[in-house]
């Protein structure tokens, strides 16, 4: 039975458990401090976000206004797409068919394809 005054716990701490001891209240304390820089962290990266999310949703919501895309007289558009941050749209006329290429965001082309009968394309090629 040990004795309740801790004279046992004390003449049992030799150098080398003081040492360990020792490492292990720092290991704590270290732990303690890393733990709480990124909780602090955490916190605030969600007010950072909280606060400027609405600077973000302004940008998206606000219309870019009108946007002219050229097209040849007697052309209709056949089809739109939208995808991958782009709207593709099809039109075809009597000079052939073309894929207008455009940044929904600001309305502006982007590019356009040709395309073009696979008669006329193995033609072309030298």
């Amino acid at each position: 039975m040990e004795p309740k005054d801790g004279k046992r716990a004390a003449a049992a701490m030799t150098p080398e458990n003081a040492r360990a001891l020792g490492l292990l209240k720092i290991g704590v304390v270290v732990m303690g401090v890393i733990f709480i820089a990124g909780f602090m962290l955490v916190v605030g990266t969600l007010i950072y976000r909280a606060v400027n999310a609405g600077d973000k949703l302004a940008v998206k919501a606000a219309p870019f206004g009108v946007s002219n895309i050229r097209i040849d007289a007697g052309q209709s558009v056949k089809d739109v797409t939208l995808g991958d941050g782009r709207m593709a749209i099809h039109v075809s006329g009597a000079k052939g068919e073309a894929i207008i290429l455009v940044d929904p965001k600001t309305g502006l082309e982007i590019g356009r394809i040709q395309l073009r009968a696979m008669s006329d394309f193995a033609a072309a090629r030298p």
